[in-house]
């Protein structure tokens, strides 16, 4: 049997598969307590460690705290984070990319590797402490 590319394929025919009679069951919903929303899933990953600079020193005085976190980190991730290690509430995650730059050794060049950090603020009454 020689292979034609041009030959159209055969069609395979389906035989109607016979469907048995389903019982139709009533459903009654009654009045219960509201669903409780289900928690994102906890990625403890995504802190690498708080970022100490003066800047963030003075952040601290408005309960805002800056940590270096993982590349791939969301907002929702470092907030679930943060408040699983130092149980506080956290009232708004802000994230910033830091590009690699270019940096010279001698002749040669290189690069400073680039990193993600995260403004974390906190609900009032909490308060992490970070040691400088």
């Amino acid at each position: 049997m020689a292979f034609n590319i041009f030959k159209k394929k055969e069609e395979v025919k389906k035989t109607p598969i016979k469907k048995q009679e389903e019982t139709k069951a009533v459903v009654v919903k009654t009045a219960s307590a509201p669903a409780k929303k289900e928690k994102r899933k906890i990625s403890s990953f995504a802190l690498s460690l708080p970022h100490i600079t003066e800047k963030a020193g003075m952040l601290q005085a408005q309960n805002q705290y800056v940590f270096r976190v993982v590349p791939g980190s969301t907002k929702y991730g470092v907030r679930d984070s943060v408040e699983a290690q130092y149980g506080v509430e956290v009232e708004k995650v802000r994230m910033i990319t830091v590009s690699s730059k270019s940096i010279r050794v001698g002749k040669r060049m290189g690069k400073r590797p680039g990193y993600k950090k995260a403004v974390i603020t906190l609900a009032e009454g909490h308060k992490i402490e970070i040691g400088a």
